[in-house]
C-alpha cells in the first residue's frame, strides 16, 4: 500500500492522461464512423438515381430520343457522309437538322426531361449530395452521347433565351468543356 500512497500523484497523472487518449481516440473514432456513414448515404443517392434513369420518365425520354435518331438514321447518314466544302458547312447542315426533327413540342419536353434530369445529378455532385465516381462510371458516356446528338437543340435556347448558363452544368460536368460548345 504504501507504492500506491507515495505514487499517488503519478497514477492521478497517468489516470488523467488515459482518460484524455481515451477521449480523443472516441472522438477519431466517431470521425471516421461519421465520414463513412456519409461516404454511404452519398453512393445510396447515386445508386437511386441510377434506378431512377432505368425506370423513370428520364428513361422513357432518353429512350425515345435514342429512338428518334435511329429512325432519322438514313438522313443523318447522308448528312454526315456528304462531302462538304468545310467544317462549318458540316455543322450548319447537322444543326438544320438536329432543329428540325427537335421541333415538335413533344420531343422538346423530352429533351428537357433527359436534360434536367443529367443536369440534376450533376448539381447533386456538385453540391457534395452524391459520389462523383458512381455518378460518372454510370452515366457519363449516356450523358455524352444524349449531349453530342442534341447540342444544337441546347444552343438554339440559349440564343432563344438569352441564356449561355442553359444546360451548362451537365456540359460542364459530363463534357469536362470549359468552353461554350454554342459558341
Amino acid at each position: 500500500m504504501k507504492i500506491l500512497t507515495e505514487n499517488k500523484v503519478i497514477a492521478d497523472a497517468i489516470k488523467t492522461w488515459l482518460g484524455i487518449l481515451a477521449i480523443i481516440f472516441a472522438g477519431a473514432y466517431s470521425l471516421l464512423e461519421y465520414i463513412e456513414h456519409k461516404q454511404t448515404v452519398k453512393v445510396e443517392r447515386s445508386l437511386d438515381y441510377v434506378s431512377h434513369l432505368r425506370s423513370g420518365n428520364a428513361a422513357e425520354a432518353k429512350l425515345s430520343l435514342n429512338q428518334l435518331l435511329a429512325d432519322k438514321q438514313q438522313a443523318l447518314g447522308n448528312i454526315l457522309n456528304k462531302q462538304y466544302s468545310s467544317e462549318s458547312e458540316l455543322n450548319t447542315s447537322y444543326n438544320a437538322f438536329i432543329l428540325q426533327i427537335t421541333s415538335t413540342p413533344q420531343i422538346q419536353r423530352q429533351l428537357e426531361v433527359a436534360f434536367s434530369f443529367f443536369e440534376e445529378v450533376a448539381i447533386c455532385v456538385e453540391k457534395e449530395l452524391c459520389d462523383e465516381e458512381v455518378i460518372k462510371s454510370f452515366f457519363t458516356h449516356e450523358a455524352i452521347a444524349l449531349f453530342n446528338s442534341y447540342y444544337p437543340y441546347v444552343c438554339s435556347l440559349r440564343q432563344q433565351w438569352k441564356n449561355k448558363t442553359v444546360y451548362l452544368k451537365l456540359e460542364r460536368f459530363y463534357l469536362n468543356q470549359t468552353g461554350d460548345i454554342c459558341a
